[in-house]
């Protein structure tokens, strides 16, 4: 067909077909994916700004009680949360931190109550270095054969008999 226009698109035939630099695509995708995601951001706060604006006081009331909520819960489970990024963390490194007793977890939660990643990696990368020393093997240590012989009974008299004779010292 001779016909200007491709039948499937509609588009001109000749246009975008063989055109693309196979190298620079995927950066101009990139660059075009990261602006569209500033402007998504961007749209998405002044959304956020529009709709606070709108609320009435009672709508905003209850805003804030749901805000303090959040806040209250994970003050309260903040720690739970800790311990278990903590625990998680270290068996992934392989380092025991079981005893978590005197630890101050609080100081292992963001600002805003959720466990922080980077102060968790970074106490469990420390205790990895303290790791408690291999020893060696300490075989028979501790433990001596008999040179004597074997006292079967502990009656005095077969006591007595053994010493009388030398066989017991």
């Amino acid at each position: 067909m001779s016909d200007e226009n491709s039948p499937e698109t509609g588009a001109p035939a000749d246009e975008g077909q063989g055109k693309t630099d196979p190298e620079t695509a995927p950066a101009a995708l990139q660059a075009a994916l990261t602006q569209a995601q500033e402007e998504a951001a961007q749209l998405r706060a002044e959304l956020e700004a529009a709709r606070q604006a709108q609320l009435t006081d009672q709508e905003k009331a209850v805003e804030d009680a749901k805000a303090e909520a959040r806040r209250a819960a994970l003050a309260e489970l903040g720690t739970e949360l800790v311990k278990a990024e903590l625990r998680a963390q270290g068996a992934a490194a392989g380092v025991d931190v079981s005893d978590l007793e005197y630890l101050n977890l609080s100081s292992f939660a963001s600002e805003d109550g959720r466990p922080d990643g980077e102060r968790i990696g970074a106490y469990i990368e420390k205790q990895r270095g303290k790791s408690r020393p291999e020893f060696a093997d300490l075989d028979g240590v501790g433990t001596f054969p008999s040179r004597g012989p074997v006292i079967s009974s502990m009656d005095p008299n077969e006591l007595a008999d053994m010493i009388a004779d030398g066989r017991f010292l």
